[in-house]
């Protein structure tokens, strides 16, 4: 691809960012983290790698920047649907959001599987702080909100709620994307046992999660009565 000229304008440069984030989310689409350099990525943008250090200093304010899009996309989708509904939808209504929430959320999964172990611990104290500070509203809002739809999640504990199910999540996630050695391991007669598809599997502990959080609290309720 040709180096493309010199940015000017605001409209220009914000063009310009938007480059970058889309080269790095093609390159990630075809390979794992650790094999993606800044010079790939300023070859798919078109940029010079001068003109990409100037947007970004490192590889993981890239991806940072990219985690983030994506969590503000995942939350979106979420408080779009859980604030549709007056009355409250249960645990079969949240898992159900949840599910289209994570599904319109492409990418966003694989992505922060290397968030907590990679991206934040390289980024440095200064850019982990701005991008978790950036998530406490989202995670308030969409935290209000599972408190509103599931009686047995007590006021403000409706975020720590939704840091477990990201938590699980990553769990989930490392098992359905292995290594491509691993995947070979999984490949080989009688290491079925081993293959996970990420979105059935997510979502049965997630019910099973919620299920069980409701009986505990109606099993403490009648023990109190």
């Amino acid at each position: 691809m040709s180096i493309q000229q010199r940015a000017y304008s605001q409209d220009q440069k914000l063009q310009r960012r938007d480059d970058i984030l889309n080269a790095a989310a093609t390159l990630f689409e075809q390979r794992r983290y650790e094999q993606i350099t800044m010079d790939d990525i300023a070859k798919i943008a078109g940029v010079s790698k001068g003109t990409l250090y100037v947007y970004f200093r490192t590889k993981e304010s890239i991806f940072l920047e990219q985690a983030r899009q994506k969590i503000d996309l995942f939350f979106g989708h979420l408080l779009e649907d859980l604030q549709s509904h007056q009355s409250p939808i249960g645990v079969d209504g949240i898992v159900s959001a949840l599910a289209i929430a994570y599904k319109n959320s492409e990418g966003m999964t694989k992505l922060l599987s290397v968030l907590h172990q990679v991206l934040e611990y390289k980024a440095g104290f200064d850019c982990a702080l701005t991008f978790r500070q950036a998530l406490l509203p989202m995670l308030r809002r969409a935290g209000e909100e599972c408190e509103r739809h599931l009686w047995f999640i007590t006021k403000g504990n409706g975020q720590r709620l939704l840091l477990t199910i990201h938590s699980m999540s990553l769990g989930m996630q490392q098992l359905a994307d292995p290594s491509p050695d691993m995947k070979r391991v999984e490949e080989q007669p009688g290491m079925e046992l081993y293959r996970f598809d990420f979105g059935p599997s997510f979502l049965a502990m997630l019910d099973c999660l919620l299920i069980g959080m409701e009986t505990r609290a109606r099993e403490a309720r009648t023990e109190s009565t």
